[in-house]
């Protein structure tokens, strides 16, 4: 028999693995040379503007973290937007395997009306997280 799955992308879950690591220290990311190489010769508050890694222009705020003082990228209204395109696709992938199996190939309708081929897939999802001890 068959049963409805939900396609998930554990990428966009927002989990990390160190969620669940006995360290009570948040781990960061390294930062981006870009965003230190904006700030040379300016002022924590002060607006640089700066390119990516990947090649997008960026604004951001000088800003010092642990004495390294970097461009903290500015928040865009594109931001949001592309969140709300994820919901969409998240939603598309888990109608498309209702009443499917795990493995099941599967095309996926996009809201933008394009079409990707996927495949099925069975992820157990925590249910609650757990505090870290001590806090």
């Amino acid at each position: 028999m068959k049963t409805p799955l939900t396609l998930l992308l554990i990428s966009s879950l927002g989990l990390s693995l160190g969620a669940f690591a006995d360290d009570a220290t948040p781990q960061r990311r390294p930062i981006p040379e870009e965003a230190i190489h904006a700030c040379d010769g300016k002022a924590p508050g002060e607006t640089v503007s700066f390119t990516t890694k990947s090649g997008r222009d960026a604004t951001g705020t000088c800003t010092s973290r642990d004495g390294v003082l970097f461009a903290k990228p500015d928040r865009k209204r594109g931001d949001h937007e592309r969140g709300e395109h994820m919901r969409a696709f998240h939603e598309a992938a888990a109608k498309a395997c209702e009443g499917k199996a795990a493995g099941d190939a599967v095309s996926i309708s996009l809201p933008n009306g394009k079409t990707v081929d996927g495949q099925c897939q069975l992820v157990a999802v925590p249910t609650r997280m757990e505090e870290p001890a001590g806090q």
